[in-house]
This record gives C-alpha cells, sequence and structure tokens, in this order.
C-alpha cells in the first residue's frame, strides 16, 4: 500500500465520493431511444468496473454504501465473470447503476491509492471499448491520420474523474464541522447527541444507543461534509484543457464540442460497414465518444452474448 506520512486519512476511515462527468449531456446527445439506452449503459458499465476494481482491492463489498450492491446485477457479473468475458443475464442490461457512489475507506489505504485504482479500472474499461470500436470501424471503413489523433485524443480527455475524501472524525467534531455549514446551521443533530445518553436510560430502549460514541453514528454528518466540500471543488471550475489538435474540422453535430471524427466523407463510406453502417446518418458527424455510444452494443456487448437483440 502507498504511504503518505501525517495523513489523516491513512490513520483513520475515510468516506469516498467518486463522481464521473459528463452525464446529462452525453446521454441527452441520441437520436433514438437505443442512443439513449446505449450512453447511459455505456456510463453504468464503466463506473460499474470502478466498483469492481475498488471493492478488489480493499476486498470488501460491505465498503460500499451506495449504490446498494445486491441490487446491481451488472456489478455481480462483472465481479464474477470468467476470463475477459462476463455472463450477463437479461436483468444486468438495465442502466441502474449511478454516475456516483459513496464508500468507506478504511485506515491504512492512502486517498492517492484509491483514486488510481478507481480511475484505473474506469479508464481501462473505456479505453478497451475504445479500442475494439475503433480497431472494427477502421478495418472496414478506415480513418486517416488525422481522424486517428483525433480519436485517440477525445478518448483519453472524455471523461473527468473526481475522487473526494473525508476522514471521519470523532462526533464532536464532526458536528462542529456540520455548524460552520451555512445551509446546516440549524441541524438537529447535535439535540439528538445530547438527548440519546437520556434515552438510553430507559430499559426499553436499552441497547440503541450503544453506538452513539463511535463516528459512524454520525455518517450523514460525515456525508453532508463530504457533499459540500466535493461541491466546494466543483465551483473552483477546475478541468482538463480540451486539446484541439486539427484546426479546420467540423464540430460534432449533436455536441457541438468535439471535432468530428466521422466527417461527411467517412459518412458517405459507413454504410459499407456490416450490422452498424446503417446506424450512421450522413448530416451527423460525430466525435469519437457518440460514435461508440453508436455501436458499442453490437461491436463489444455482442461478445457476452447476453441479449438476443444483439444479434438481430
Amino acid at each position: 500500500m502507498t504511504k503518505e506520512n501525517n495523513s489523516d486519512s491513512e490513520t483513520a476511515e475515510s468516506l469516498l465520493l467518486f463522481h464521473v462527468s459528463p452525464v446529462q449531456d452525453f446521454i441527452s446527445q441520441a437520436r433514438s431511444t437505443r442512443d439513449l439506452w446505449s450512453g447511459s449503459y455505456l456510463i453504468s458499465w464503466l463506473t460499474t468496473n470502478a466498483l469492481v476494481s475498488l471493492t478488489n482491492h480493499l476486498r470488501d463489498e460491505t465498503c460500499i454504501i451506495f449504490p446498494d450492491l445486491q441490487k446491481q446485477p451488472l456489478y455481480h457479473s462483472i465481479k464474477e465473470k470468467k476470463g475477459d468475458v462476463p455472463k450477463l443475464k437479461p436483468e444486468a442490461l438495465i442502466p441502474n447503476c449511478p454516475n456516483t457512489f459513496v464508500a468507506v475507506v478504511p485506515a491504512g489505504f492512502s486517498p492517492k491509492e484509491i483514486k488510481e485504482t478507481v480511475s484505473r479500472g474506469f479508464g481501462e474499461s473505456w479505453k478497451n471499448i475504445a479500442g475494439r470500436c475503433f480497431a472494427d470501424l477502421n478495418e472496414l471503413c478506415p480513418m486517416n491520420e488525422q481522424q486517428t489523433k483525433l480519436w485517440n485524443s477525445q478518448i483519453s480527455s472524455f471523461w473527468q474523474i473526481s475522487c473526494e475524501f473525508l476522514p471521519m472524525h470523532d462526533i464532536a467534531t464532526t458536528l462542529d464541522l456540520v455548524a460552520k455549514i451555512p445551509a446546516q446551521h440549524q441541524s438537529a443533530l447535535h439535540l439528538a447527541r445530547k438527548l440519546a445518553p437520556k434515552l438510553e436510560k430507559r430499559t426499553d430502549l436499552a441497547g440503541l444507543f450503544e453506538d452513539i460514541n463511535k463516528p459512524a453514528w454520525a455518517w450523514g454528518a460525515h456525508f453532508q461534509l463530504l457533499k459540500h466540500r466535493f461541491e466546494a471543488r466543483r465551483n473552483t471550475r477546475n478541468f482538463a484543457a480540451w486539446n484541439n489538435l486539427e484546426p479546420g474540422f467540423d464540430k460534432d453535430s449533436l455536441s457541438g464540442k468535439e471535432e468530428a471524427v466521422a466527417d461527411k466523407v467517412w459518412l458517405e463510406n459507413s454504410v459499407q460497414i456490416p450490422e452498424v453502417g446503417f446506424r450512421f446518418r450522413k448530416r451527423d458527424q460525430l466525435a469519437a465518444p457518440n460514435i461508440i455510444k453508436r455501436v458499442w452494443d453490437r461491436l463489444v456487448l455482442s461478445l457476452f452474448r447476453a441479449w438476443p437483440a444483439f444479434h438481430g
């Protein structure tokens, strides 16, 4: 394990908030119901791989607070896969894993180590999907050198991953910190803290407050602090600069941001691509992320033989 001296996050349990973006814009850039499902399921797939990477690293599934892993069939399909191919059941094709999750990180694990772990799980899955899509499309409808550079640049910089950590303090310190958040100045947690010892003396409530002195008792307060820290960090507008490698390219017809890899010439020739050529429209010039959204179910998910619809 990576060690960093004098790190509060290593000497105590920490809450982790994982978040990936863009989400709403990516999903909404759709021309069909299939596109809506594909974008949503792709995000669920990638986030689930980050979850699997974290639980494998920590060797503990109970560390995940949200979402409920028992209600995530896709998680269990990927977790229990044999080799590189998971066996997807029909219920695992529902994109119900959100783009964020919350976990408890045990003492002894550095934030840097954990962030690298979840980022690797997410990023490797994304690169594998992008690589397979590019290889199949490029074989039948080749892209030129400039298009290939654009593809690689967009794949490496599209997703923005954020990981926020908060060491779990003792309850008194936590409640003091929560009271300093403007939106939380009327929190009733401190009243519950005062009331609990008195209620514990009642015989009919014996044992209900035995964990009152443990930090986890105020996990809701810890989460408020974590969310406040996360939102404050996002408000700095920190982001990776967009790398425009080739000036003069048309923009993606759906996003209006990225340069179009699938330009008019490529789209004219794309009709010859088996099984997926019909999914491209001549007027829809697309960047790499939206190209993948159009075809990854055929070129990647179909390998798992999970759904009859993938085969025709």
